[in-house]
């Protein structure tokens, strides 16, 4: 088998590299040739010929010797679900309302990786919490915070305002969603249809031309910047239906997906052969196994979520202006070298 190869560091170059010209320095250059001193010199450090004259070579040409780069070793990735992102996002929230702390990556990373076990470093947090609608502020301080998109609040503020209103009047819910389950718990792709965009111009009784190619009818679609119209909306509102969207990246609102939580936790535990067939079984045996109770609890769960973002908004609201400073004027920070802020 052959030898592994020894990685050296600047100061074992240097080691070697003084015992080459001390070998050269004894011998007279006339009468032995440098091979000599290379040999010698092998047998002394335990290194190849081949080695001591690269080491040689780069002292000569760089006048001085380095250590080679070390590769990262990198972990096997584990996921964080939609379940983890909202539990980020409760962290957050709670620097405000609970630790009344400005929620920099730094104190965000330390108090996941206790509470969570967050698998990545601050790189994936940081790519996490602008995908939760976050962005950075500048504080009192002059340290940039983590504080939530306006746009994502106020759509929050409205669905929770408008869910209230429906359970004071008594109104059925109704929740739907769609969801996934594989041997490896991999989301599906799905393509846009080409003339959508088209679609939601005409809905908006916005002219344009049918030769228009996609990104020009985006561009056009931005420039008018209106609210989406769906025609779902329309023909659920023709047959006595209200259609509510939850606010953006808050699963946690939506009953059916704690429920399909508990089935994909059920399959996990039970899957250990990873065939199709196998993980189809275990999930129709799971979902038989919810029962009445099981929903109505988490619908009283849902309830109590929503109140507490009602309280958490508004303790958030009157903790800003304590804590943040010329939040319209500062300019907003996407860069990931915010990771030490």
């Amino acid at each position: 088998m052959a030898e592994r190869k020894r990685i050296l560091s600047s100061h074992s170059k240097e080691i070697v590299y003084n015992v080459s010209k001390f070998f050269e320095s004894m011998i007279q250059p006339t009468s032995t040739p440098v091979k000599a001193h290379t040999e010698r010199a092998a047998e002394a450090t335990l290194v190849s010929e081949a080695t001591i004259r690269r080491i040689r070579r780069e002292k000569n040409e760089k006048g001085r010797l380095f250590s080679p780069e070390r590769q990262k070793v990198r972990g096997p990735y584990k996921p964080v679900d939609d379940f983890d992102k909202c539990a980020i996002r409760q962290k957050i929230h709670e620097f405000y309302t609970v630790r009344r702390q400005l929620p920099t990556i730094d104190r965000l990373y330390e108090s996941l990786k206790c509470d969570i076990y967050f698998p990545g470093g601050k790189s994936l947090l940081l790519k996490i919490v602008k995908e939760l609608g976050f962005k950075w502020k500048r504080s009192q301080t002059k340290r940039k915070v983590l504080i939530e998109k306006d746009a994502i609040v106020e759509k929050r503020i409205q669905y929770l305002n408008r869910i209230k209103d429906y359970r004071k009047k008594g109104m059925n819910l109704v929740y739907i969603d769609e969801t996934w389950i594989d041997t490896a718990y991999t989301a599906k792709k799905c393509w846009q249809h080409e003339d959508e965009c088209g679609l939601n111009l005409r809905l908006h009784e916005i002219q344009f031309d049918n030769k228009l190619l996609r990104p020009q009818l985006l561009a056009l679609a931005k420039a008018n910047n209106q609210t989406p119209k769906y025609v779902i909306d329309n023909i659920a509102r023709e047959r006595g239906h209200d259609i509510l969207r939850l606010p953006p990246y808050h699963p946690d609102l939506n009953p059916i997906e704690l429920i399909w939580n508990q089935v994909k936790q059920s399959v996990a535990s039970r899957n250990v052969t990873h065939r199709i067939d196998d993980v189809l079984k275990l999930a129709h045996e799971a979902v038989a196994d919810i029962t009445v109770s099981d929903w109505e609890k988490t619908c009283r769960h849902v309830a109590i979520i929503e109140e507490e973002y009602r309280k958490r908004d508004i303790v958030i609201d009157e903790q800003m202006e304590r804590l943040i400073i010329d939040l319209a004027d500062s300019s907003d920070s996407d860069s990931d070298n915010d990771d030490n802020v």
